[in-house]
């Protein structure tokens, strides 16, 4: 019995070290805390009988503390609330580099009732989530026939 540990231990240390690096990926279960700002948002007619207005944001994305991870992708779902008169949902994805990163959106807005303009807009956060950017090289083939 005693053999079999003293065997064992060994082995276990030698296969903690055939451990493949993650790289970046060995971060994504920290939750760091991430500001997004938006700078402006308007809403514009509708270009044909057929569309829909829609609603332009732009605005800035900004981490609160040190990112472990230089360029990584940030996913945020908000909700628009026009008064009392209706509400969108909508994901945000913001391509982050060095904790800083821009953004800009457009949310059509279907069903949408001809007061709600005239209504205060305001943004509710849902939730956020992000991933390490990665890059791969990748060949190009023409394929003919």
């Amino acid at each position: 019995m005693e053999t079999h540990i003293l065997v064992s231990i060994p082995l276990l240390l030698g296969l903690v070290g055939c451990a493949p690096d993650q790289g970046d990926f060995k971060y994504v279960g920290k939750r760091p805390a991430i500001k997004v700002t938006i700078l402006s948002h308007r809403v514009e007619s509708a270009g044909s009988v057929y569309g829909s207005p829609s609603l332009k944001l732009t605005g800035v994305a900004q981490e609160k503390q040190p990112f472990p991870v230089k360029q990584y992708s940030l996913q945020v779902t908000y909700e628009v609330h026009f008064g009392g008169e209706k509400s969108y949902k909508d994901v945000l994805f913001v391509e982050m580099k060095d904790g800083k990163g821009s953004f800009e959106s457009t949310i059509y807005l279907s069903d949408f009732p001809a007061a709600a303009k005239n209504k205060p807009i305001s943004f509710v956060l849902k939730e956020t989530g992000w991933f390490p950017k990665t890059y791969a090289d990748v060949e190009l083939e023409n394929q003919s026939r």
